[in-house]
């Protein structure tokens, strides 16, 4: 396990300058701290020419099946998540030889970064894992799904049941064990683990609903049995976080659109309904199934994102206005359909769900209340996921006026101030975004930037950040989403 650390210049043992620790993202499945997006060297210059200096540092961790795994062994098998807690255990004892305050610490991350930190924001009965306050005293969440549950005990140990039984019937693998796959055979054991039949049924049957979008995501290691008794203590993960009770000052944000990657592999199948003026089907394919044809894909695709312990999750949300089906016989009905489905998930998985997260800190008993909102609401010039990552998702982020969409994963060229894209490749901001990127990415580390700015009792306020800047507003749900977080906030995890 390796870790990147970047100081400034000259800075000397015992230096006692506050360090921020970064986790990527890569829906724990990919990505590394040494993505060039997530550089620590330009914020940390910049720091130190403002008068501001810290430390970065970006950590790495076992992603796939090396990361989580169902084991019966009472230390879990949430390998990833015990990885970061050793990587912040290690700047812990040791981050004072090169300068930084032990006691000063932030971590922050995105995506699959951000529900780390979710994770380890929360107390489990074995002390010793325990890290909030321990080892970092601030947090900041780059776009967390908190929509997204994570797997129970049972449906992880059916998930790693189901890819055994692959690995023993399949020949290619001679007869060996899961744990005696080298890396190669284990990437195809991974690709079947997203594949449709096992990806469908993962989503359906998962618990709880919505647990099984991600098949390498830590699971709940706590069991309990009929009576609710605890019969598996856990060690790592015992409750889903979007009930816990933070411990340190926090701070939650998202982006604009942040759903529309994770809905744009799905958004052409609301299109395959749509029909010519004699009644015909435009899209006639004989790989269309029937099941397509008898629905509204809409409708269909949302009941099989909440699966069979989401069906009056799923019945309530469709019934409102905001995101009622429409005819999907026709091009505007499918149009707007797409648009339902986007600003549907982007509600239930981010916004509104990181919404509640806030609100449930209002009254932490730990005394950790300082809870801040941030908006990423910023269109930048350039697309953040090219072509080569997928065109889908690179053509569900761009604006007709050809700008692109503040999308999943967006605003890390702004915080790390980097000109690169989501495959580090080049990319050419244009002023406004050259503006932002400089602002973003020293106001990121200062901690003035988020002070006094907890989400107060009434207040529903939050930090914008946008062409302007930043700046403080208020009735946050009501100005920005016509007050659709409220309307669902019983339906939220």
């Amino acid at each position: 396990m390796y870790l990147n650390i970047w100081r400034p210049k000259g800075v000397d043992i015992g230096g006692d300058l506050p360090v921020y620790v970064f986790i990527h993202g890569g829906s724990f499945e990919s990505g590394s701290g040494s993505s060039l997006v997530n550089h620590g060297d330009t914020i940390v210059a910049q720091g130190a020419e403002s008068g501001n200096p810290f430390i970065s540092v970006s950590v790495n961790y076992r992603v796939g099946l090396l990361g989580s795994l169902w084991t019966d062994d009472l230390k879990g098998g949430n390998y990833g998540i015990g990885d970061q807690k050793r990587a912040l255990e290690w700047v812990h004892q040791y981050i004072a030889d090169f300068g930084g305050d032990p006691e000063n610490v932030t971590v922050f991350g995105e995506s699959a970064g951000a529900m780390s930190i979710g994770i380890l924001q929360q107390e489990t009965a074995n002390k010793e894992e325990n890290v909030a306050g321990k080892y970092y005293q601030r947090a900041i969440m780059q776009s967390n799904p908190y929509g997204i549950a994570y797997k129970n005990y049972d449906s992880a140990e059916k998930l790693q049941k189901t890819l055994r039984q692959y690995v023993e019937e399949t020949p290619e693998f001679g007869g060996k064990s899961l744990e005696e796959l080298d890396l190669e055979q284990l990437k195809k054991v991974q690709g079947y683990a997203k594949s449709g039949l096992v990806l469908v049924d993962s989503l359906l049957r998962s618990a709880p609903a919505t647990s099984g979008m991600l098949p390498f995501a830590p699971y709940i290691e706590q069991k309990k049995n009929i009576w609710g008794q605890v019969v598996v203590e856990g060690y790592h993960l015992t409750d889903q976080p979007v009930d816990t009770q933070f411990i340190v000052p926090t701070v939650i944000g998202f982006n604009t659109d942040e759903a529309n990657i994770f809905t744009s592999m799905l958004e052409a199948l609301l299109f395959v309904n749509i029909e010519d003026k004699d009644g015909n089907y435009i899209i006639d394919h004989p790989a269309i199934p029937e099941i397509a044809r008898n629905n509204n894909m809409y409708d269909l695709s949302v009941r099989a994102f909440y699966g069979f312990n989401g069906v009056l999750k799923a019945n309530k949300l469709l019934g409102m206005d905001s995101y009622a089906p429409e005819d999907d016989s026709t091009l505007e009905g499918s149009g707007n359909n797409v648009a339902k489905f986007r600003m549907l998930a982007n509600d239930m998985l981010f916004t509104c769900a990181a919404r509640k997260v806030i609100q449930n800190q209002i009254d932490n008993p730990n005394g950790s209340n300082l809870t801040a909102m941030y908006h990423f609401n910023y269109d930048p010039g350039f697309n953040f996921w090219p072509m080569s990552v997928s065109p889908l998702t690179s053509l569900s982020c761009m604006n007709k006026d050809g700008t692109s969409k503040a999308c999943h994963a967006a605003e890390l060229p702004f915080v790390f101030n980097k000109p690169v894209d989501y495959v580090s490749q080049k990319i050419y901001p244009t002023k406004s975004d050259r503006e932002l990127m400089s602002l973003m990415s020293r106001k990121w580390f200062d901690p003035q930037t988020f002070e006094n700015k907890e989400m107060l009792p009434g207040l529903d306020n939050a930090v914008m950040i946008d062409g302007r800047g930043f700046s403080t507003i208020n009735d946050w749900d009501k100005a920005m989403n016509g007050g659709r977080c409220e309307l669902v906030k019983d339906l939220l995890l």
